[in-house]
């Protein structure tokens, strides 16, 4: 009985390693197409219903958050990759909100203001998962 229950609670184990990582594919691909549907009017939604995308990203999202395993942590990833990846999702922000708010006035300085805030919160989110404090021992 217990080999049973012990098999089962694998496979539960893997679903659930299966739909954490689906969900982290189905965030980066719904970001990407929202992305071009703003850049690019129609592109997107003329194919694939956007919001029946969404839920299934919020339900797969909400599954893989709540039944999240904190023992099962991977290796901390160093400071100079984190610093490479917030520079970049800052830049690359800070690139949209520009090409978005061009024709205003303030346009460049909403941009740049955009793109700080998106590498500082990118950078604090990474430094958070470094800390000691939250990790258990």
């Amino acid at each position: 009985m217990k080999k049973i229950d012990l098999e089962k609670r694998k496979r539960i184990q893997t679903v659930l390693d299966i739909n954490h990582e689906l969900f982290q594919a189905l965030l980066v691909a719904f970001l990407i197409l929202l992305l071009m549907e703003q850049l690019w009017t129609g592109s997107v939604s003329r194919y694939l219903d956007m919001n029946i995308f969404l839920g299934i990203v919020i339900i797969s999202g909400a599954v893989a958050v709540l039944t999240h395993n904190e023992e099962k942590r991977h290796e901390d990833v160093n400071k100079k990759k984190w610093l490479i990846i917030s520079a970049a999702a800052g830049v690359i922000g800070g690139i949209i909100i520009w090409y978005k708010l061009s024709q205003f006035a303030f346009g460049t300085l909403i941009a740049v203001i955009g793109a700080i805030l998106i590498f500082l919160l990118s950078w604090f989110i990474a430094e958070e998962d470094d800390s000691p404090v939250g990790k258990k021992a």
